[in-house]
């Protein structure tokens, strides 16, 4: 993990959220993202982790900064028709999208798209930006950062992901 991730997560912020977070308490609303930028130069990475219901209400609810040391938004939008939730992860003072985890709320018994509350659901991806200001941000400190975020600010765990092959070992001749 980087020392910047290690920041975020760490950080005063970040520890004392239930004494600052101002999300809504009411569960039907949730938090929107006005003129919200959305990413330009998107890039998936496939993701595999399973939510629970409790997890995907918080999802849903997002956060909403109440200091500015936070710097960061986080909304839903969804579910559509098929059941696929957006989490836009976004910086608070200009609104630009930098991740968006995307979740499948699972199916109910009917087999189409249930009750995010009832059911869970599972993310399946994670995008994020590549534009100039974010193309030398490597895979792992993509994966550190939008797990951070989740944990840290909603309190909800995306696991590790899939895993990924180790690069080949160079043998060098002596």
């Amino acid at each position: 993990m980087s020392r910047f991730i290690r920041r975020i997560i760490n950080r005063r912020s970040a520890e004392h959220l239930d004494e600052v977070d101002n999300t809504p308490e009411d569960p039907e609303e949730r938090v929107t993202i006005r003129n919200m930028r959305r990413i330009e130069k998107p890039k998936s990475m496939p993701w595999k982790a399973r939510l629970s219901g409790s997890d995907m209400t918080k999802l849903l609810k997002g956060f909403q900064p109440s200091e500015m040391e936070q710097k960061w938004v986080i909304a839903a939008s969804g579910p559509d028709d098929k059941g696929i939730i957006d989490v836009h992860l976004c910086r608070s003072w200009t609104s630009n999208e930098i991740y968006t985890v995307r979740v499948r709320v699972l199916p109910g018994e009917d087999g189409k798209p249930g009750d995010a509350e009832k059911n869970g659901g599972e993310v399946f991806e994670i995008l994020y930006e590549t534009s100039n200001e974010f193309n030398n941000t490597c895979q792992s400190e993509i994966e550190d950062m939008a797990v951070g975020l989740c944990r840290g600010f909603l309190g909800v765990e995306l696991g590790k992901g899939p895993e990924r092959p180790k690069p080949p070992v160079k043998h060098h001749r002596r």
